[in-house]
């Protein structure tokens, strides 16, 4: 089986490890792995030694993050997980899981698009859209979605362009235009769909007056195995107005949050030597652009 080399990522306030609780349990899925904060780097993260950082999971074979990164961000439905499922009875009853609790933008229902579908934010504020398989579909069992409002309303198709030249081996799938008679602005689209590294992604554009856009409360990690491939993304994803941030992070010219990483990188954090791991999390603290070299230099000692 291919490797997932995107996953989303969310922002959350202390809640990490009970998000992962709760979508692993609903779904019958898994937590793969929890990472917590040290001493080191704590004038930069502002969190407590020992709360977690990071709370990886996996449901229906799909690997999500969650952090606790404090009350700046959270997430949105600016960015939201599609999960399409076979059965009636299981869209059903994680539609009531997921919406328990949470906030209904559609209701679980028959739509010109799907026999059964509904749209909530769940009770930690992650969007879902929860559907049978749609005719014509690859079905893929979760997929993330990217709804562009606002200022980048109509930017939707270019974006997917756009990601499908930056990542090898990557294609755009379907874009579907809203009617003529919908109010959206000329070339925007209510679907489309791409492989990008492997991985689906839909987006969708939105005019309307919504209150959410793209921010760090949600955004995608890349996953990369050399400095050439951190390198690569790290200047190609902030073409044509993007901005770089720090450890990692970078805005693409859309205002998407994207994560550069190494997985080499983030194994030294997870190391039984946990001076050595601290010394390899300070360093990365300092970073911008992740330097695979220098990280494994400071967890030396060197």
């Amino acid at each position: 089986m291919e490797a997932q080399k995107i996953a989303p990522f969310f922002w959350f306030d202390g809640q990490a490890e009970q998000v992962a609780r709760f979508h692993t349990e609903l779904f019958g899925g898994t937590i793969t792995n929890i990472s917590r904060y040290s001493e080191a780097g704590c004038d930069v993260h502002g969190q407590p030694a020992g709360q977690v950082m990071v709370a990886s999971y996996e449901i229906l074979g799909y690997r999500l993050h969650a952090i606790n990164a404090g009350p700046i961000f959270k997430p949105s439905p600016a960015l939201s997980l599609f999960v399409q499922m076979d059965n009636r009875s299981d869209v059903e009853r994680i539609w009531k899981g997921l919406s328990e609790g949470g906030e209904v933008l559609m209701p679980l229902d028959s739509y010109e698009w799907s026999e059964l579908f509904g749209w909530c934010n769940d009770r930690f504020g992650v969007s879902w859209e929860i559907s049978l398989p749609m005719g014509g579909e690859d079905v893929r069992p979760v997929t993330p979605m990217l709804m562009f409002t606002g200022k980048v309303a109509g930017r939707a198709r270019e974006a997917l362009n756009f990601y499908a030249d930056v990542f090898p081996d990557s294609q755009v799938e379907l874009t579907n235009d809203y009617p003529e008679a919908s109010g959206e602005p000329a070339g925007s689209i209510n679907h489309g769909r791409a492989r990008i590294a492997g991985t689906g992604l839909m987006a969708m554009d939105s005019a309307m007056d919504h209150k959410f856009g793209f921010d760090e409360g949600g955004s995608l990690t890349i996953g990369c195995h050399s400095q050439d491939e951190i390198d690569h993304y790290w200047e190609r994803l902030v073409e044509g107005g993007g901005e770089h941030g720090p450890c990692g992070w970078l805005k693409d010219r859309f205002g998407f949050s994207w994560q550069v990483v190494s997985t080499e990188v983030i194994a030294l954090f997870s190391q039984p030597d946990k001076e050595a791991a601290s010394r390899a999390m300070e360093a990365m603290m300092k970073m911008s652009r992740i330097d695979i070299a220098a990280a494994k230099a400071a967890a030396k000692g060197e």
